[in-house]
């Protein structure tokens, strides 16, 4: 099977998933992967948004598809790197929107996780992405043997408190860490 296909088989699953009844209930649409599925490198967020993701299917964005402020930082970012957002594979730990932009519960993201694990299978990405704490304390919690794993502020985080100096150093240091694993 092409990796097309394969993605295509786990976003139907994903798209038709209900398992977790908050979530079905306040979600637009479960949302799939978002990107260049060729690229050694995924991104990975806690979950959709209530009047973004969730609605656009494109992370950072609003309902109309622009960019939100987070977006805005995570653009300037990959930016840096000589990329666009459709340049770079984005997907969600959680691929539905909680109720209220709240946290996702431990029970939603176990539900979650055959999905991100599948995507992660099926692209076997070099470098692995987590975007924020929560993000980064799941991928540090398990065990991964064919990818790095290198962890960044999350964008709204870094436009809250104003660590833009500190986001672009690790952009820098994701860069850097990129060129090594493609050699």
């Amino acid at each position: 099977m092409t990796r097309a296909f394969e993605l295509a088989k786990l976003f139907n699953g994903i798209k038709k998933c209900e398992r977790c009844s908050d979530l079905v209930k306040s979600r637009h649409q479960a949302t799939t992967g978002y990107g260049n599925a060729t690229i050694p490198v995924t991104f990975v967020g806690l979950a959709p948004t209530e009047r973004g993701h969730n609605v656009s299917g494109i992370p950072f964005t609003s309902i109309d598809g622009s960019l939100i402020p987070s977006g805005k930082v995570f653009l300037s970012g990959l930016k840096s790197l000589g990329c666009r957002i459709q340049d770079v594979y984005f997907t969600e730990l959680v691929k539905c929107h909680p109720p209220k932009n709240r946290k996702p519960t431990q029970e939603e993201i176990t539900n979650c996780e055959s999905y991100l694990l599948g995507e992660i299978a099926i692209l076997k990405p070099k470098v692995i992405v987590p975007l924020g704490k929560d993000v980064a304390n799941y991928f540090s919690k398990r065990v991964w043997k064919s990818s790095k794993i290198f962890a960044m502020l999350h964008p709204s985080y870094v436009h809250r408190f104003q660590k833009y100096n500190e986001y672009s150093e690790q952009f820098t240091r994701l860069f850097e860490l990129i060129g090594r694993e493609l050699k």
